[in-house]
């Protein structure tokens, strides 16, 4: 995929900058907000693709839904792979997320 303009905020462009490591490449997008008249699949058929298909759906609170995030952006991976430095980078990565995640 080619990106002509990233629109995208400054803060998540940096934290994609500070995961990067070898053999690893983080991308990090958002949808929404929503309309709370549509399902799910209706919601994602519109923003993300028309072929978009919803398996093992799972309610879950905000606050385990941002948990999630977060550990997802602090995975360390291991010596073949995942961030460069990543102790190094945390703080800063907690700091670009806390208003991302609203946490």
């Amino acid at each position: 995929m080619r990106i002509v303009t990233d629109s995208r905020p400054n803060e998540i462009l940096r934290l994609e900058d500070l995961l990067e490591g070898y053999n690893y490449t983080v991308w990090i997008n958002t949808y929404g907000p929503f309309d709370l008249d549509r399902t799910l699949e209706e919601q994602l058929a519109r923003s993300v693709s028309k072929n978009a298909i919803v398996s093992n759906q799972t309610n879950v609170s905000a606050s385990k839904a941002r948990r999630e995030a977060l550990e997802l952006l602090l995975h360390p991976g291991d010596e073949a792979y995942g961030p460069i430095d990543l102790a190094a980078k945390r703080s800063e990565i907690l700091a670009l997320a806390k208003p991302c995640l609203l946490l």
